[in-house]
């Protein structure tokens, strides 16, 4: 059970970034920056300790795909900047937990993973809890969340580059880590060609660098915990066991969400009446029941 142990690291971690983040596109740039200033401060951070640990040799193949995962992880986070830029952190980090149920459909054709009838009610679980939190009802209407757009890219490519991970999990963690950061700092140029003011960007961060490069540095160093326990838990069980219980990354940040908007608001609000966090934590309990089965099933 050690895989799993290391596996429950991540959504603590990850938890305590997307706090992080969501600080960043409220008051310092805008999403897009963010995820472009995110992408590169967290792939290269790794990427200085090169120098003092050894990379193993590798099949070409496993490069390449381990870069095309790494490109693929970092266009996924580019679009979860846009979406916590448009919508609450503690709505967005729920929904993209949606993907394991995306990357199971796809190891069980694919990877010839199998699965029982407790996982597969684990993973209905998160779904219903997941489609919970997504909707808000406004003038007697429900509506979906208003980055339905940009979190359906990022399940998309988080999907795949997860199940390209699971396909190259032979190699150790940290020569993974390295490539997948160089795909992370490859997943950035177009959308900086794309921008066409990508010198706005060096402009936001020199005029607010103290705040901006220690939140880069917290998020960069989150990332780094939470990929190097969560490549080290890969290789021991299904690529969708591992996923989802990062789930419980939902219910890191709601809490701790809704500490910081009652305590310490001036640093970051989302809407805490006893409604909304009452429907925020059933969709999050349904998520976390799925996890449960999904754990000890």
């Amino acid at each position: 059970m050690e895989w799993f142990l290391l596996a429950l690291i991540p959504p603590f971690v990850w938890g305590i970034a997307a706090i992080f983040d969501k600080i960043l596109v409220s008051r310092y740039v805008s999403g897009m920056h963010a995820g472009i200033l995110t992408n590169l401060a967290s792939a290269i951070l790794p990427l200085v300790f090169v120098p003092f640990f050894s990379i193993n040799e590798a099949p070409i193949a496993t490069i390449i795909g381990l870069i095309i995962a790494g490109i693929l992880w970092g266009c996924a986070r580019l679009f979860y900047c846009i979406a916590v830029s448009k919508e609450e952190a503690s709505r967005v980090v729920p929904f993209i937990q949606v993907s394991p149920v995306f990357i199971l459909l796809i190891s069980l054709i694919f990877l010839k993973e199998t699965i029982n009838l407790l996982h597969a009610l684990g993973f209905i679980s998160v779904l219903a809890g997941v489609l919970w939190i997504s909707v808000r009802k406004k003038e007697k209407k429900v509506h979906f969340t208003k980055a339905i757009k940009e979190l359906a890219l990022h399940i998309v490519c988080i999907t795949f580059s997860f199940i390209i991970l699971k396909a190259y999990s032979n190699l150790d963690w940290w020569t993974s880590l390295v490539f997948i950061n160089i795909g992370f700092i490859l997943s950035t140029i177009p959308f900086l060609i794309y921008q066409n003011n990508w010198k706005d960007i060096v402009v936001n961060a020199k005029s607010k660098s103290v705040p901006i490069v220690f939140i880069l540095f917290s998020i960069a160093l989150m990332a780094f915990i939470g990929r190097a326990t969560f490549f080290s838990a890969l290789p021991f069980a299904p690529v969708a066991i591992v996923t989802i219980l990062s789930s419980a990354q939902a219910l890191v940040v709601f809490i701790l969400i809704t500490v910081i908007s009652i305590k310490l608001p001036t640093i970051l609000k989302e809407e805490v009446n006893l409604r909304i966090l009452a429907s925020k934590a059933s969709a999050i309990f349904l998520i976390l029941f799925g996890i449960t089965i999904l754990a000890f099933a």
